[in-house]
């Protein structure tokens, strides 16, 4: 056309860059939250426990608690909860107790903020969700070492064996909070009444144990409840439901797994959620069963 040359050219809006987009890690806020509390922790039970110049007798008092404790910590918890074995512990209280720290960094040692538990859980369970929420309730359950009663007169030594005693206690309940936290970060969610179950929990057993603490530990126990509670409710918006049915007759899991999901494999998950004696016959007797 006389030297012309046409170009065509198509645009497309740009528009807000969608990708890649920043979101917060928040299960690893907290586990940063919960190795806050810790340090503190450690740092508390340093200056509140003591056996200098103490009779032998305070000493005695004070590994016969921490034996105690330790007992009751490891008969109550799964060996995939503690990452580390007690009998070690134990075998060295009387040398640990004289340097509180030492002491208080090995108790923490116990735990893996929850590695441990999820490698065993998911090892060893058909049902894994179910698992998690029995092992997380033993833990959170060691909020129960309170303070122990003592006479209204004291001498400077008996006073030091109550102080000891209650500083023993409050380590190893900040143990298990802290083991409680990180189980929910390393934990899969994906039963919403489960977890939301789970967060109503530690979050009071936090409240509780925040009314005593002094100020710089209330501020760190007070910033682990906010993370725990903005990452699970975060991970909980695709979780699913449970909802009850009522079998209209008595059939195996295998056939109502079938009915319900379109899986045989979800046997297993039905039987475990309602302790079914025998899978081959699920009575009429409302189940509960996921919403998907």
């Amino acid at each position: 056309e006389g030297g012309m040359c046409r170009i065509q050219l198509a645009f497309v809006e740009a528009g807000e860059l969608a990708f890649p987009s920043a979101a917060s890690a928040a299960g690893a806020q907290t586990l940063l939250a919960a190795d806050g509390m810790q340090e503190l922790a450690i740092g508390e039970f340093a200056e509140s426990f003591s056996l200098d110049g103490m009779p032998a007798w305070v000493s005695a008092d004070a590994v016969a608690m921490a034996t105690d404790m330790l007992d009751t910590l490891e008969s109550a918890l799964s060996t995939g909860v503690l990452a580390n074995p007690v009998g070690a512990l134990q075998s060295e209280l009387g040398s640990l107790l004289a340097t509180p720290a030492s002491y208080a960094q090995r108790v923490f040692g116990l735990f893996a903020k929850g590695a441990a538990i999820v490698q065993s859980v998911n090892r060893f369970a058909d049902f894994s969700t179910l698992n998690f929420a029995r092992a997380f309730s033993a833990v959170r359950s060691y909020a129960l070492f309170g303070k122990s009663s003592r006479p209204a007169v004291l001498t400077p030594s008996s006073k030091r064996m109550y102080d000891n005693r209650d500083a023993l206690a409050v380590l190893t309940r900040r143990a298990a909070l802290v083991q409680a936290a990180g189980m929910t970060a390393a934990m899969p969610l994906p039963v919403y009444d489960d977890a939301a179950s789970m967060r109503r929990e530690l979050l009071s057993a936090l409240d509780v144990e925040a009314a005593d603490a002094t100020d710089t530990t209330y501020a760190a126990i007070i910033d682990l409840r906010a993370t725990v509670h903005r990452d699970m409710t975060a991970r909980l918006r695709d979780a699913a439901r449970l909802r009850e049915i009522m079998p209209r007759e008595i059939s195996p899991a295998i056939v109502l797994a079938y009915d319900l999901y379109e899986d045989t494999a979800r046997e297993s998950e039905i039987i475990a959620r309602n302790r079914i004696r025998h899978p081959g016959f699920v009575p009429v007797e409302p189940v509960k069963v996921l919403s998907a």
